[in-house]
């Protein structure tokens, strides 16, 4: 792709190849955008991943030359993580003012019998409902991360778009990046070969995999379900002449006289 195009960049030196992976991006993608190779050491753990997360600048670029297409599509029947709730702490509602007078706080029993009583109270209380609001948090944490609610989903599908060959420049303002796709012959595969991402170039990932959304149910396009042609409640090599057959067995006389034996 680098010794074949018409005189434009990249190809204007000629002597550039994929195997100069310091300064030449080559990776190859499928028709639906994901990597199966690359000649960038760092990137081989992402085969298999979606080009847009790796590298989104260069994959916006394809999309805006259509050499992909993009469709929307939405799941309603998808589920979602159940959220957790926002639980605030709060200390206990209930708690008891004694009424004080002058006899009684000379009294010192009514000092030791009160002391006695709020030590008690506090231990029972805290035993009760510290291991009550334990079990209800582990609870809490069990079905946020087990059940799932019924929610809607919205999923970026990529395509090959029609332009098969394309070779163009991208200007990010303090640098300029050189890009170039090919569709292989008779396969699903591009090959895209482009210089290295500048700093000052937008790299925002894009997302393919579903993510939760609620679109206005009056402005998404319906898609309904498309019907057969014609009914197939009848095939020439069918042999409908043993059904409901099973209604016509009789009743093993043996098996009669046991049971009503017993």
């Amino acid at each position: 792709i680098t010794d074949q195009c018409p005189g434009g960049p990249p190809c204007s030196d000629v002597s550039r190849s994929c195997r100069d992976s310091e300064n030449l991006l080559c990776v190859l993608l499928d028709d639906g955008g994901f990597i199966i190779t690359t000649n960038q050491d760092d990137q081989v753990g992402d085969v298999g991943r979606f080009f847009g997360q790796v590298d989104g600048h260069l994959m916006r670029e394809m999309y805006n030359e259509r050499v992909f297409r993009r469709e929307e599509a939405y799941d309603f029947q998808a589920s979602c993580k159940k959220e957790a709730p926002k639980v605030a702490s709060a200390g206990s509602r209930v708690s008891f003012v004694p009424r004080l007078n002058l006899a009684e706080a000379l009294n010192l029993q009514w000092w030791t019998t009160n002391a006695a009583w709020a030590y008690l109270q506090q231990n029972v209380y805290g035993i009760l409902f510290s291991t009550s609001s334990t079990m209800a948090e582990e609870l809490g944490e069990q079905e946020t991360t087990d059940e799932n609610v019924s929610c809607v989903k919205l999923q970026h599908e990529y395509y090959l778009g029609p332009e098969t060959q394309l070779y163009w420049t991208s200007d990010c303002g303090n640098c300029t990046r050189t890009m170039a796709a090919r569709q292989l012959r008779y396969s699903n595969l591009l090959l895209v070969v482009a210089d290295p991402l500048c700093d000052s170039c937008d790299n925002t990932a894009l997302i393919q995999e579903p993510q939760k959304n609620n679109p206005d149910q009056c402005t998404v396009t319906p898609r309904y379900r498309r019907g057969p042609e014609k009914c197939y409640d009848h095939h020439p090599d069918e042999d409908a002449s043993h059904c409901g057959a099973a209604a016509l067995t009789a009743p093993s006389l043996f098996a009669t006289s046991v049971q009503l034996g017993f």
